[in-house]
């Protein structure tokens, strides 16, 4: 799979992130079946996301179905770091809710117990970035991207 952007100033740097794994460069290979997400950053920091699905062999599995969530949001996004989360889950779970930085900082969490409907406010002061809102619940986990600007 390969990745090219338009525009920007100066070279521009490919990161990638996707089922147990991390690399750099504008092309990978030998990946396994799942969602990755590749980051674009410019000379002068300015960052786009997309995600990419990998359909293999194996059966690709939808994360938020496998933890039990039947839908989840991040609104707006992106934000200047007030943002919501909203969570329809397929079955009454307890949740641990967390944000972290893709250093794996987490920046603020909580948890929520015995819900179906969850909506949760944040208001991060931190720097511009991308950074990963997680939903664990008692069947597994989900994982989403929001951009602060």
């Amino acid at each position: 799979v390969g990745v090219s952007a338009s525009g920007g100033t100066g070279n521009v740097t490919y990161a990638w992130t996707g089922p147990d794994t991390t690399f750099t460069g504008a092309s990978a290979t030998e990946l396994y079946a799942g969602t990755y997400v590749v980051t674009a950053t410019d000379a002068n920091g300015c960052i786009t996301v997309d995600s990419i699905a990998v359909e293999g062999i194996a059966l690709a599995i939808d994360p938020l179905l496998n933890a039990g969530i039947g839908q989840m949001d991040i609104y707006p996004n992106p934000s200047s770091g007030n943002f919501t989360l909203s969570l329809n889950m397929i079955d009454r779970d307890d949740l641990t809710i967390e944000v972290f930085g893709l250093n794996g900082q987490v920046l603020a969490g909580t948890r929520v117990a015995n819900t179906s409907f969850h909506e949760e406010r944040f208001n991060l002061n931190t720097a511009a970035g991308i950074y990963l809102v997680k939903v664990t619940t008692s069947k597994g986990s989900a994982t989403q991207k929001v951009i602060i600007r």
